[in-house]
């Protein structure tokens, strides 16, 4: 009887002594994290769909699957690791690593939260807090967020031990793969990382560690993502054109202007108590340098394209910010009543079908089928399947017209890129392959030269009659502007080396041939400023009509403006009545003014010629200058 007594007191001893080790495990911060994330679980195999933005998504999953080099074949405001961040499934393979990642960035974005919330509450609330920030705030840059919540826990006067290091190897790591997935992250995340480790006694260690780091990560990313070494300085130069030009031609105002300014103000209230919250000297510094880093990037999505779905996401970004500030003392009821403010106002400006449901079962449940839909290629090709089916019922591309395509290298004009994807075409991309991207002169004059270039080029142009299909387009371009000039440069150089196949109601098939144009000469130069009429001059018969804006561009305190803000929108007047948006980044390239019945591209909605007769400028003030070229032009 003594052998089992001593056996049973045994297990019971060591039950006890374990019991202590599994409820430390079960209530940690990554455990609490981890749950949240099944809780609250978002990450899912998307059935691929067509439309405008959908291409661009397609576009990037084309381009990692082609393995084409970003900076020379590839221009875009993302970057060859993009499909990571891009929903779809276009491919088996690029659709796992995608759901991994995101899967790997939500676990560590409520790992994040929970950790920073348990600073100031306990784990119930910080678990409770987490969820609902999750589900409320789905539009959140959660990347910055992360960023954000261990560069603060490093500059805190008891940081954790590992919050430094996380800092200079984690940091360095996660702004290279940000600056190869998206553009303005990356370069973001290490500007707070380094006014982090800037502010530490152990800069002179952990700086080096950092830059080496992010380094060595961005060459091993690079060549793991198929890119040529040699091709970096071009990824970069391009890079800045893109984000450059972004504030200076994507502007929209459609929203409410009250917006703007209770952004702004909430901008200065996250950088105030951020600071304030630090411990004085050059911690308060960095840590108010962090949050007006990753404030601004969210901040310049809604006010360049200021309407409700970019809006949403500084709001949605700076809710969570503010949480994760280790509010003390008094400090707590204003970080309370922050944080309620601002996610209120989240909540209340972002559209009702972007609030996600708050049933955990729910969830979880989804959590289960992606889990099953990883582990099985079936359900992929499932899912692939019923994509390009649904892409060919969105499109309706007739037989006749993928014949003349098969077995040609295809560019989409203007940007239903989705098509090359759901028909198995050979896509031979632009390097700006959605032409309203094309922002800035370089840009215009990249595309321009892969379409001049019968080796590098397309051989076939597929064009789409998008008023057609979408009315809220009145031209197919985007915000207004006029076709044929966005870009221009690229508009005559697809003029000159193209010629019409196959024209039906919504889709015409351009046929690369030589070129058509002859030598421009110039008609005439005027000087006028905004406001003023001026007559557009008649060329011979057979010659096409374009003009180089001079003056147009953003120069002087308006430079200042585009960084803080978005510049002015510039328009011109055709005829008196038709009016187009005036991109400034590409108004001296060569705006087509009219070309010979004859010579231009049949069927409506596919001609290039405005037929100007007068043209006017409004949007700001200031003298221009205009030269009206004339260019000769061949019949097909």
């Amino acid at each position: 009887m003594r052998g089992p007594d001593r056996d049973t007191g045994q297990l019971r001893g060591l039950a006890t002594a374990t019991w202590p080790r599994i409820r430390a495990t079960l209530t940690s911060t990554p455990a609490l994290g981890t749950l949240v994330a099944i809780a609250a679980w978002n990450v899912t195999f998307v059935v691929p769909v067509g439309g405008m933005d959908q291409s661009w998504f397609a576009g990037m999953h084309m381009v990692a699957q082609m393995g084409l080099h970003f900076g020379t074949q590839v221009i875009w405001t993302y970057g060859p690791l993009s499909f990571l961040f891009i929903p779809g499934t276009y491919y088996s393979g690029l659709a796992v690593l995608a759901f991994c990642y995101q899967a790997l960035l939500l676990v560590a974005y409520c790992t994040s939260l929970v950790w920073a919330l348990r600073r100031s509450a306990n784990a119930v609330v910080a678990v409770a807090v987490a969820f609902v920030t999750v589900l409320a705030l789905p539009n959140a840059f959660t990347v910055l967020v992360i960023a954000a919540v261990w560069c603060l826990a490093a500059l805190d006067e008891d940081p954790a031990r590992y919050a430094t290091r996380l800092v200079s190897i984690g940091g360095g790591a996660l702004s290279a793969l940000q600056f190869l997935i998206r553009l303005s992250w990356g370069p973001a995340i290490f500007l707070m990382c380094a006014a982090t480790l800037m502010a530490l006694p152990g800069r002179r260690r952990d700086l080096p560690i950092f830059v080496g780091t992010a380094a060595a990560t961005f060459a091993a990313l690079w060549l793991a993502a198929g890119q040529r070494l040699g091709d970096v300085p071009h990824f970069l130069r391009n890079a800045m054109e893109i984000v450059g030009g972004y504030s200076q031609a994507m502007g929209i105002d459609t929203f409410a202007g009250k917006y703007l300014v209770l952004a702004i103000a909430t901008l200065v209230l996250l950088v105030a108590c951020s600071a304030l919250a630090a411990p004085a000297g050059p911690r308060r510094v960095a840590a108010g340098a962090v949050t007006a880093v990753a404030g601004f990037i969210a901040y310049k999505e809604g006010a360049v394209r200021f309407d409700v779905f970019h809006v949403i996401i500084f709001f949605a970004t700076a809710a969570p910010l503010l949480m994760v500030i280790r509010w003390r003392g008094r400090l707590r009821l204003v970080g309370v009543a922050a944080v309620l403010a601002v996610g209120a106002l989240a909540v209340h400006v972002a559209p009702a079908n972007t609030v996600g449901s708050f049933n955990p079962v729910t969830h979880v449940k989804t959590f289960v089928t992606q889990v099953r839909t990883l582990a099985s290629p079936a359900r992929r090709r499932h899912i692939m399947a019923a994509g390009r089916f649904w892409n060919l019922v969105l499109y309706r591309v007739e037989p006749s017209t993928v014949a003349l395509l098969r077995g040609h290298r295809v560019h989409v004009d203007p940007w239903a890129a989705s098509v090359v994807w759901a028909y198995n075409l050979d896509w031979r991309p632009l390097p700006v392959f959605q032409d309203y991207q094309a922002y800035t002169s370089r840009l215009d004059a990249a595309n321009a030269r892969v379409l001049r270039s019968p080796s590098d080029g397309p051989d076939r142009i597929l064009r789409e009659n998008v008023p057609l299909i979408e009315p809220r387009f009145r031209a197919a371009a985007i915000d207004d502007r006029y076709p044929a000039w966005d870009p221009p440069q690229a508009a005559i150089a697809m003029l000159c080396n193209f010629a019409p196949l196959q024209t039906t109601q919504r889709w015409q098939v351009l046929g690369r041939t030589r070129n058509r144009c002859g030598a421009p000469r110039l008609l005439r130069s005027v000087n006028t400023r905004y406001g003023a009429s001026i007559p557009v001059p008649q060329a011979a018969p057979g010659e096409a009509v374009f003009a180089r804006v001079h003056g147009a561009g953003v120069s002087g305190i308006e430079t200042l403006r585009a960084l803080l803000f978005r510049a002015r929108f510039r328009y011109v007047t055709v005829n008196g009545r038709q009016i187009s948006r005036l991109v400034p980044g590409t108004a001296a390239d060569g705006l087509l003014m009219s070309v010979p019945k004859s010579a231009d591209f049949p069927g409506a909605g596919f001609a290039l010629s405005p037929a100007a007769r007068t043209l006017s400028f409004t949007g700001t003030s200031g003298s221009l200058h205009v030269d009206f070229y004339a260019m000769p032009l061949r019949r097909f």
